[in-house]
Order: structure tokens, then sequence, then C-alpha cells
């Protein structure tokens, strides 16, 4: 992901396509205010005196800040690209983020000869 690169009291960090989407696999993290707490490791941080975070505010082992606010995803899926290999018979979709395998429906899809094509 993209850090911002000058000194500030807000540091923010823009996470890449695959960190993200990655993030996302986790059903049960960073969906709301109840599931979402950061840690650090002791040199994650230093002021402006090269003061680590340890020095100033220490984060426990398997404990965590929790988050201020979480804005969760609410955007649905959307197809990216598709490739139909007729030699091994494999569809294969690729989408803008994570999507849930168990939600996957064979037979909602359908192969057709032009993009306006009826059903």
């Amino acid at each position: 992901g993209a850090i911002q690169w000058y000194n500030s009291d807000v540091v923010s960090f823009d996470f890449n396509f695959d960190d993200l989407n990655d993030l996302k696999s986790f059903r049960e993290l960073s969906t709301n205010e109840n599931n979402t707490f950061l840690t650090f490791r002791e040199m994650a941080f230093a002021d402006m005196n090269f003061n680590t975070i340890s020095s100033a505010y220490t984060v426990p082992p398997l404990s965590g800040e929790v988050v201020v606010r979480v804005i969760p995803d609410t955007n649905p899926p959307s197809l990216v690209y598709f490739n139909f290999d007729l030699n091994s018979g494999i569809l294969t979709l690729v989408f803008n983020e994570t999507v849930a395998i168990e939600t996957f429906d064979p037979t909602a899809i359908t192969i057709q000869e032009g993009s306006n094509a009826t059903l």
C-alpha cells in the first residue's frame, strides 16, 4: 500500500488491491467497531526526537487499540473479466474484490452468443 511521506501527527495508509482483498476475506474482521483493533510492533513509529512508540504508548501482545470508526464494505463485487478455455472446460471469473465462494450458483451463469442475446 501507499503511505503519506511527510511528518505529521496523522499517518494514512492506503491498502493496495491485493492486501485489501486479503483483509476482506476474513468475515469477522473489520466489519464494525467490535472486531477492529490495531497493534504495533515496538519500532512501528517514532516521534521527531526518535522516541519509539513503545516509549510513549505500548500495546501489549494479544491486545489492541479499538478503532474509533469503521466504514463497512457496502460495494457489491463486479466482474472485471472472464476467460473460457474450451480445451480444459475451465471458466475463470475475475472480480474487483473477494467473493464468498459459498454464494456461487453455477446455474445462475449463462454463456451466450452476444452481449444482448435473449435467454
